[in-house]
């Protein structure tokens, strides 16, 4: 056996090995991520409260994550968050999907509507034109009285 690959494996471990402080910093903006979906409009307080509650640590841990003062993350901590941020993304996910059917069911819906009775659609479509065109325009009249103040309150003073 040679030792180019065994330096190489080194090399490479040495590489997918992350500092404290990058593994902290990954922490945190997972914990803020998270934080975005608890709600537009909460305070900090209720902010740390809901990510202590859904992380399963204490209220001081949920702060010290979501600033990024850990200098060295528990891993319990840390794996409980990548939990919870990979179940908010599927979740997330799963939604959109859902919107993405419902899209898809209505506008299908509405082009076989309107291939079935097409001389109705391009009717509705030309009534709102001529409704349109039908309105009379306001009289001068009008606009110019609009346009000025009125004057029962600026003669008393």
């Amino acid at each position: 056996m040679s030792k180019i690959p065994e330096k190489y494996s080194a090399r490479l471990e040495n590489r997918m090995t992350a500092s404290p402080e990058s593994v902290t910093r990954d922490a945190q903006s997972m914990a803020r991520t998270l934080s975005q979906t608890f709600g537009p409009g909460l305070c900090v307080k209720e902010v740390l409260h809901r990510l202590a509650r859904l992380l399963k640590i204490t209220e001081r841990q949920a702060k010290s994550l979501f600033y990024g003062e850990w200098e060295r993350l528990p891993a319990y901590v840390y794996l409980r968050l990548t939990e919870a941020y990979r179940s908010n993304l599927e979740r997330a996910a799963r939604q959109a999907e859902h919107r993405a059917a419902i899209y898809r069911a209505l506008s299908h819906e509405w082009d076989e509507l309107c291939a079935q009775d097409t001389y109705a659609c391009a009717l509705t479509a030309s009534d709102g034109e001529q409704n349109m065109r039908s309105v009379q325009p306001l009289p001068s009249s009008i606009l110019e009285t609009a346009s000025r103040p009125s004057q029962t309150g600026s003669s008393a003073a």
